[in-house]
């Protein structure tokens, strides 16, 4: 089954897709990332189980924090989280 999520703000060239790659991959999930016009990222992530529901909105929430410490971005300019229904469609 595949997750959607959408993060909103101005999420680009701060290194958010790279830190939720790095973060989600040490909690076991797989996925992808891609920048969207508006300037926040969807995300993709093969859910195994029901907790990997929980994994997902955690790691999101750190990789935002581990952004926002660098100094890159700040609070204000982050949206919000939304995770969509699982959907096994996977395109």
């Amino acid at each position: 089954m595949i997750a959607k999520c959408i993060v909103t703000g101005n999420l680009q060239g701060v290194q958010f897709r790279e830190t939720i790659a790095r973060i989600a991959d040490k909690a076991g999930l797989k996925g992808k990332a891609k920048n969207l016009p508006d300037g926040g990222v969807e995300l993709l992530f093969i859910l195994n189980n029901e907790a990997d529901k929980n994994k997902i909105k955690q790691c999101i929430e750190l990789a935002l924090e581990k952004t926002e410490e660098t100094g890159l971005l700040e609070a204000d300019e982050i949206g919000s989280i939304r995770i969509n229904d699982v959907s096994t469609d996977s395109s």
